[in-house]
């Protein structure tokens, strides 16, 4: 997607959500509006069958002393 596009579908989100974890870049087991993340990539939100849930955008990646603290805002219709 166009970040055109991914700021379009962020700005008609109805529900918005602060994930903050450590390890992997990716939030997968996260659960957002009640469907588990399994994978984050050019901005869309994927669950574990696949679908696109919502759009993101990545607040901090690989942050702290550690550089595996990972924070990002989940847009969702």
């Amino acid at each position: 997607m166009t970040t055109m596009l991914l700021r379009k579908e962020a700005e008609q989100a109805t529900g918005m959500f602060l994930l903050t974890w450590k390890g992997n870049k990716v939030p997968r087991g996260a659960v957002v509006n009640g469907k588990t993340v399994a994978w984050t990539q050019h901005g869309q939100v994927r669950d574990i069958d696949g679908n696109v849930i919502g759009t993101y955008e990545r607040l901090v990646e690989f942050g702290g002393f550690s550089g595996r603290k990972h924070k990002m805002l989940v847009f969702v219709k």
